[in-house]
């Protein structure tokens, strides 16, 4: 019996317009759309049409904003404040504190497009995962 094998590809261009979409979601929660514009020299209006989804940034466009924002070092400080804010609600008596998925699911998104994206172009002939709720992908 011969094993089944795969190459990983992905459309790199649709994962960076998402990932742009899922930081922006995220950033939000802790900033304003005007903190957000001064940033990343973007119209208010733009970014929220970015954060709703109703529009997604073009392929150049996405790749610009994901260095931008990478560079202002803020997807740092949102991982932080995110871990932070968890923390604390798991002090209030939250169950799930060590359910990963129960942190900011934007954030998490994020991370696993830019996963996605390292993976792309190698061969694969299984693919794990954890088993249990709260998965995001399964195999």
């Amino acid at each position: 019996m011969t094993k089944r094998r795969s190459i990983i590809s992905v459309d790199e261009d649709s994962i960076n317009k998402l990932q742009v979409m899922y930081l922006l979601r995220a950033l939000r929660r802790f900033m304003s759309l005007k903190d957000l514009a001064n940033i990343i020299g973007l119209d208010e209006t733009l970014i929220s049409k970015y954060i709703h989804g109703v529009i997604l940034p073009g392929p150049r466009r996405a790749k610009e904003l994901l260095i931008t924002l990478s560079n202002s070092d803020l997807v740092n400080k949102l991982l932080v404040e995110t871990v932070r804010g968890m923390i604390n609600a798991a002090l209030r008596v939250y169950p799930d504190i060590l359910n990963l998925a129960s942190l900011d699911i934007d954030l998490i998104n994020y991370y696993v497009l830019n996963l996605i994206k390292k993976l792309n172009g190698i061969e694969a002939t299984k693919i794990i995962t954890v088993e249990g709720g709260g998965c995001l992908f399964q195999g």
